[in-house]
């Protein structure tokens, strides 16, 4: 999906939550291919956000470890432009990823809102598109995934930055992780 189909869709989150009866409804939508479009979207949103925070945090790590290496301690008092400027890109990287983490936890939340809505729904299209032949496994087991390890089951997918095709193999992830969870119960890690 490029620049131009994304800016087409109806943000989800401007989309008021109502039921109309049919079953098909998610947040309004009644067209199943309107539903997958949203869904596609709230997933690669979070993927992007997710993918984004992981960068930052990686980054953060990597630079604190330079650091360390290239001015160990003893330097690092002799040389305190070295020090303040550290501390500077670090501070700098470390509100760089508390925001983009509070982004992706928005973004988290739009995501299974609009998962739990597709998941328990009738809407036979769309759980097809998503998940193939459907997901059969406990309530609990869904609400536990999608509310504990969403972030792991973004871990599990091979991202490219397209949204269509990070929307699908998280969809396939996130089956595999309810198929994971209901195997070992969900007290298990």
């Amino acid at each position: 999906m490029n620049k131009e189909e994304r800016g087409k869709v109806r943000p989800l989150n401007s989309v008021p939550d109502k039921d109309n009866g049919t079953g098909t409804a998610a947040n309004g939508y009644q067209d199943p291919d309107d539903i997958i479009e949203a869904t596609v979207m709230a997933i690669g949103e979070y993927c992007d956000m997710a993918y984004y925070w992981s960068t930052l945090e990686n980054i953060h790590d990597d630079f604190g470890e330079s650091f360390e290496t290239f001015y160990p301690e003893e330097s690092a008092k002799s040389s305190k432009n070295n020090q303040k400027y550290f501390d500077q890109a670090d501070m700098h990287l470390e509100k760089a990823s508390e925001a983009i983490n509070e982004l992706m936890n928005l973004a988290e939340e739009k995501c299974k809102k609009i998962l739990t809505i597709v998941i328990f729904s009738s809407a036979n299209e769309v759980i097809q598109y998503f998940f193939e032949k459907g997901i059969s496994v406990k309530e609990d087991v869904i609400h536990f995934v999608l509310n504990e390890k969403l972030i792991e089951v973004f871990g599990d997918i091979d991202y490219n930055g397209e949204v269509e095709d990070s929307a699908l193999m998280f969809a396939k992830a996130l089956k595999e992780k309810f198929m994971l969870y209901e195997r070992i119960g969900i007290n298990k890690d």
